[in-house]
């Protein structure tokens, strides 16, 4: 308690007066204390910690207070984490009379609990987001190599398509030639009879090219069923592949978007993560 006897200088009373007021003014456990040149006034403890100063508790030299009054500046302090079970920020200014000279000073501390678990959550959220960053980023590297090796796939499909369409060609060439010598072996079987005794060995030769066009022509048939069939398949499969190289090109266009986004949420994390940090150092800047 402070002496009410005592007479102090009006700015100290005041500052003595308001002192116990202050700490329902900010969203921060704040602690207050007032001091004259030599010895604290005053000491309104924070609802979760306390300094335990009672007044004409002395100051002592590096004290944020002490150094305020002495070096007449402002000064900042920084105490650990183990002194109170979190951080805390203390904060000092001179006070002076009115032919400036120095009277005394005005300390507060500012709990730094939940500036230390918001550095926390934002250390944990900028490493979560880092690592989905890295994981998008690999997956897009996966995703181009993958239509690469579909783009590569398409246009070896377009040449097995083309070599079918030439082997079809051919088809109906030797289709062709087969007609033309099941005609030649029909006319020689035919001049074959005419001839009688003398046509047998030719007759003989006829039939087997006629045998020799029917066993093309079939095997010619079974060629263009073949290619058919093949054709078919590779239609199939240039058309599932087109499907795929859309899907994969909205995929990588997705996931550009995708890893645009968490690099600035990244970037958002990091710059809380170092607000954080600055908070937690005292530092304005």
């Amino acid at each position: 308690m402070v002496d009410k006897k005592t007479q102090y200088h009006p700015i100290l009373d005041a500052f003595i007066k308001v002192a116990p007021l202050l700490n329902d003014l900010f969203l921060e456990d704040i602690l207050i204390s007032v001091s004259d040149k030599e010895n604290f006034l005053l000491s309104v403890p924070a609802k979760t910690f306390s300094l335990g100063i009672e007044p004409g508790f002395p100051l002592r030299k590096g004290d944020v207070v002490w150094e305020a009054v002495n070096y007449k500046r402002i000064e900042k302090g920084f105490i650990p984490e183990d002194v109170f079970g979190f951080p805390i920020i203390a904060t000092a200014i001179p006070l002076y009379d009115e032919q400036g000279e120095i009277i005394g000073g005005v300390g507060v501390g500012v709990s730094m609990e939940q500036h230390n678990t918001l550095l926390g959550i934002a250390s944990r959220l900028s490493e979560a987001v880092q690592q989905v960053a890295a994981t998008i980023e690999e997956l897009a590297s996966s995703t181009i190599i993958l239509s690469e090796n579909m783009n590569q796939i398409n246009e070896q499909s377009n040449h097995v398509l083309q070599s079918m369409k030439e082997i079809e060609n051919v088809a109906k060439t030797v289709g062709h030639i087969s007609k033309q010598s099941h005609v030649l072996g029909l006319n020689a079987s035919i001049e074959a009879a005419r001839a009688g005794e003398y046509g047998r060995g030719f007759s003989v030769v006829a039939t087997e090219i006629q045998k020799m066009a029917k066993n093309s022509s079939d095997h010619t048939d079974k060629i263009r069923n073949s290619v058919h069939k093949v054709d078919e398949l590779i239609s199939r499969l240039d058309s599932s592949i087109s499907n795929i190289n859309a899907e994969t090109e909205k995929q990588s266009a997705v996931t550009e978007e995708l890893s645009a986004t968490m690099q600035e949420i990244s970037e958002n994390a990091s710059l809380l993560a170092d607000i954080a940090k600055k908070t937690l150092g005292g530092e304005t800047k």
